[in-house]
């Protein structure tokens, strides 16, 4: 299965326009056959969490998760992830030793769910933001799948990292009180406002980067 233009398009902007998130995960679980997924922000403490967006979960699975199972999930206490990398759950912790622990029976036997992969989209001194996405057991992700994730992932990565660090240049300059001087009032474009077209660029670039990859290997 291919991904066209716009659905390119939509998954290099997950992380920087809300219209688009619900569409861009129901689409990355489909084309890589998981039952649920979701963008979860967390400290790295795993004191809390926000799933931002999901696909296959409802209400209760999900507050089940930011109130109570992420300090218990026995994979985000592993290694760090890279930024803009694929983990894979069997990577970490056999299935053996999974299902042993509060998390599986808790949270993932209930809704069937065994096997996980997770892309870690950003990162900051005190949270990371990522993908992650569950099938059953016994059916791990085949290399098609785990291919059209490692090629998603930079190009997300990168798109998320931008946004970060755009909202951060504008909220400086929004947050300055000065007066514009009379030269920069003039112009068509003051700094916010180049920050923000910078963004949209790049989010343009990892659009055609991604649509390139996705257009060459998978079609």
């Amino acid at each position: 299965m291919g991904f066209g233009p716009e659905k390119a398009f939509a998954l290099c902007l997950t992380i920087d326009n809300p219209q688009k998130r619900n569409n861009f995960l129901a689409t990355f679980a489909e084309i890589i056959g998981a039952n649920a997924a979701a963008i979860a922000v967390e400290d790295h403490q795993l004191r809390w969490a926000s799933l931002r967006v999901t696909h296959g979960m409802d209400r209760a699975t999900i507050d089940s998760y930011c109130q109570y199972y992420v300090g218990l999930n026995p994979w985000a206490r592993r290694k760090p992830s890279t930024t803009g990398k694929v983990r894979r759950s069997l990577e970490l912790l056999s299935e053996a030793e999974f299902r042993e622990t509060e998390f599986y029976h808790g949270w993932f036997k209930p809704h069937g769910w065994g096997l996980a992969t997770s892309i870690v989209l950003d990162t900051t001194e005190t949270e990371r933001t990522h993908v992650f996405a569950v099938r059953p057991p016994n059916h791990p992700f085949t290399e098609r799948e785990l291919a059209i994730q490692n090629d998603l992932a930079p190009h997300l990565a990168m798109a998320a990292s931008q946004r970060r660090s755009s909202n951060r240049h504008t909220h400086r300059f929004q947050s300055k009180p000065h007066r514009i001087p009379h030269s920069l009032s003039d112009s068509p474009r003051t700094e916010p406002q180049r920050v923000r077209t910078q963004g949209r660029r790049h989010n343009r670039y990892c659009a055609m980067a991604c649509e390139a990859h996705l257009q060459e290997t998978w079609r």
